[in-house]
């Protein structure tokens, strides 16, 4: 009879071994992906930081050539 209890205890922790086991490789996996949404995360704030710095160089150059058509106008006496 000891023996049987024995051999439940077994089964039963085998099982729960597999289980965990199981557990483990799907948790690797949860990682990985969790990795790849980081990294997705990352590549599209540098792309919107790239996208502010060309918005802002582009405002600047804007207001350098509107600086420079007010200077001529005001050269051509065009302006009112």
């Amino acid at each position: 009879m000891t023996a049987d209890i024995e051999n439940m205890v077994l089964e039963q922790l085998r099982h729960i071994r597999a289980k965990v086991d199981k557990n483990e490789l799907a948790m690797d996996e949860v990682k990985s992906r969790l990795t790849r949404v980081e990294l997705a995360i990352v590549s599209v704030k540098r792309e919107l930081t790239d996208g502010y710095e060309n918005q802002i160089r582009q405002e600047s150059t804007n207001n350098l050539i509107i600086k420079r058509l007010e200077r001529i106008e005001r050269r051509l006496e065009l302006q009112e």
